[in-house]
């Protein structure tokens, strides 16, 4: 879960949608510390890619902000969030 609302976060950053990707990374680093784990290295790249995304184009406060909100969400939150705010499911045609 944590790895894909990353990769979701990062897509958020590229497409200039700092709060957003900043919010749903904040449950990430929160969901990383709650549980002790560490990030493996594929995960690391995209934190940093992400990171430097965020830290290029927002103030440390704003990102603090941004993270501490993302911090206080629950698990369905993020994940309901990133999956309606940054890439939504397509609907079907058929």
């Amino acid at each position: 879960m944590r790895l894909c609302l990353q990769v979701r976060a990062l897509i958020a950053a590229f497409e200039r949608r700092y709060a957003e990707a900043a919010q749903v990374i904040g449950w990430v680093n929160s969901d990383y510390t709650r549980s002790g784990e560490i990030r493996e290295p594929t995960e690391q790249l995209i934190y940093g890619l992400l990171f430097n995304q965020l830290e290029a184009n927002l103030t440390g406060d704003d990102i603090g902000v941004w993270f501490a909100e993302g911090a206080r969400w629950s698990e369905a939150h993020a994940a309901d969030y990133a999956l309606r705010r940054i890439v939504p499911p397509r609907t079907s045609t058929l």
